[in-house]
C-alpha cells in the first residue's frame, strides 16, 4: 500500500496535467490517476499492461524495467494511438524504489519528428 504522503503529493503535482499520468508499482499496478486518466476510464489496482494495444508494452516500447533496475528516469519518442507524436515518461519516486510515475507527454504539431529510425 502506498503511504498518504505519497499519494497526497502525487495528486497535489499531478492532478492538473493536461496528459494521464499514473503512479505504478514494481509490479505494474496502478496505484494512483491523475484526473484526466480518471476521466479516461482507468482504474486504481489495473495492471498498466492491460492499457492499449499489447505491443505498447514491450521492452522495445517500454523503459518500466530500466527505470527499475537503474534508478534514474527514462523517456521514449512514440507515436500514440492518436497518430501524434509524444515522450513517453518513466519517472522514479525518491525514496520509494518501488514505484515510478509514467506519462506521455504529446508534442505540438510545430515540433513533429523525423520518424524513420523510431522503434515505437
Amino acid at each position: 500500500m502506498v503511504e498518504p504522503n505519497v499519494l497526497e503529493a502525487f495528486h497535489m503535482m499531478w492532478d492538473k496535467f493536461p496528459e494521464p499520468v499514473l503512479l505504478i508499482n514494481n509490479h505494474r499496478e496502478i496505484q494512483a490517476l491523475n484526473e484526466r486518466a480518471r476521466k479516461s476510464g482507468l482504474a486504481v489496482g489495473s495492471k498498466c499492461s492491460s492499457i492499449g494495444a499489447p505491443e505498447l508494452h514491450t521492452r522495445q516500447c517500454c523503459r518500466a524495467d530500466e527505470m527499475l533496475a537503474s534508478g534514474q528516469p527514462q523517456q521514449l519518442l512514440k507515436k500514440n494511438p492518436a497518430d501524434k507524436w509524444s515522450v513517453a515518461h518513466w519517472v522514479p519516486v525518491l525514496g520509494h524504489p518501488d514505484l515510478y510515475v509514467h506519462f506521455n507527454a504529446v508534442l505540438p504539431e510545430n515540433c513533429q519528428p523525423d520518424a524513420s529510425a523510431l522503434p515505437c
